[in-house]
């Protein structure tokens, strides 16, 4: 996450210095929590509820990471990484008549924010704020100075953290500005972005920290984007969304039987994870093959198709999950014929229609159950219009690649 605890080893490194004849004093910095009930706890508090923004440019702080405190990347959404550090500390150390003393300390909260550029879509900023709550002893004079910087298949834009006094009550902020390199097409790589930052104090020796940014995927990969370069944080998995009452009511019905069923990709439960199909054609198309296991259109298992209606099938062909991979996922033999490694279930005769062995029909009294599949009758155009909506809403605008994970709500 970040460099170590600096005030590890501090009084025998000061007894170092003097016996090396320098007499400076130390800064280094840690991570502490305040007593309960003290005065200390009751103004972490109360910066914490002050400290709404983050960076130069004053970017709010959504609203999932204002209560964040442990020091975590945290993901609310495919495009913004955030964390909060509550407890942390500078501590201003001495040796005075020979005994290593405290002589202040500043305590302060930490917030950076990383956000990808949803317009210009190869470029992010990093961001970062500490708000001194509280300054004790000789903690005058401290100041602060920094740098972001990214690795790999990156460059800086631009990049602003000068040097500043820390002072009681005042935020001190920096930020980075940066581009991805990737170019070719089905790139992909992952960046790390950081922020480098030198605590200083006249007559002390330098202390540096390290924050280590979240993650972030940069890519040309994304299927039926042949152009766009785009960046994520593939740690968050997006929500697809479904209405009952919207433009897609039986596909919505399936899947929401589905789910209940103990199959995976509710919010809430087990996500789903993308499919994609092979860039070269001779490679085996899964996605076919979940398709073909799920909805034959000949063979063992076929049945013809209702007037106006198509074979739906949950999880989706498109998935990991779907009725073929889930089960016997073998890309070292393409040959292997589709097979149904689980047994199909369907739903409600009303909604679904009928099926030949070996689906049956799901009984909601029944405890639900992950392993195997559904499938469902609906109506042609739902299906086909459903499906692209879920390329045109999630998949591609949200650049769920192969193996994301994403989630299906249904309201």
């Amino acid at each position: 996450m970040d460099s170590e605890d600096t005030c590890e080893g501090v009084e025998e490194k000061l007894k170092k210095m003097t016996q090396e004849g320098n007499n400076n004093g130390v800064i280094c910095h840690t991570t502490k929590t305040p007593p309960k009930g003290s005065d200390t706890e009751a103004k972490q508090k109360k910066a914490s509820a002050k400290l709404t923004s983050v960076g130069p440019n004053a970017t709010p702080l959504p609203d999932w990471c204002k209560n964040l405190e442990g020091g975590e990347w945290q993901y609310g959404e495919r495009r913004t990484a955030c964390r909060r550090e509550k407890g942390r500390r500078v501590e201003i150390w001495k040796l005075q008549d020979g005994k290593v003393i405290i002589e202040g300390v500043i305590w302060y909260i930490e917030a950076n924010l990383v956000v990808a550029d949803a317009t210009n879509t190869r470029q992010w900023t990093i961001e970062e704020t500490l708000l001194p709550y509280k300054m004790e002893g000789s903690a005058a004079g401290a100041t602060v100075s920094g740098a972001a910087f990214c690795n790999n298949s990156c460059r800086a834009i631009s990049t602003d953290y000068p040097k500043q006094i820390m002072v009681l009550d005042q935020e001190i902020t920096g930020w980075g500005w940066f581009e991805t390199t990737v170019s070719e097409r089905w790139q992909k790589e992952e960046t790390l972005t950081n922020v480098f930052r030198v605590h200083g104090k006249p007559g002390y020796t330098l202390d540096f920290r390290m924050v280590q940014g979240a993650k972030i995927r940069c890519d040309r990969a994304v299927p039926a984007q042949s152009v766009r370069v785009g960046c994520v944080f593939p740690q968050f998995a997006p929500t697809m969304t479904y209405q009952l009452t919207g433009p897609y009511p039986e596909l919505a019905r399936h899947i929401k039987m589905a789910q209940e069923s103990g199959l995976p990709g509710k919010p809430g439960g087990a996500p789903l994870h993308r499919l994609t199909s092979p860039v070269d054609p001779a490679e085996t198309d899964y996605i076919t093959r979940n398709g073909d296991t799920a909805c034959p259109n000949s063979g063992a298992g076929w049945t013809p198709r209702p007037p106006g209606k198509q074979c739906d099938e949950y999880p989706f062909r498109s998935t990991v999950e779907g009725a073929y991979t889930a089960g016997s996922y073998t890309p070292d033999d393409p040959a292997t014929p589709p097979t149904r490694p689980y047994q199909p279930r369907t739903h409600n005769a009303n909604y679904c229609g009928s099926f030949p062995s070996p689906v049956y029909t799901w009984d909601p009294t029944w405890d639900p159950d992950p392993v195997g599949y559904s499938v469902c009758w609906i109506d042609g155009k739902q299906n086909t219009n459903g499906g692209l909506s879920l390329k045109n809403k999630l998949y591609s605008p949200e650049r769920v690649l192969e193996g994301d994970a994403f989630f299906v709500s249904i309201q």
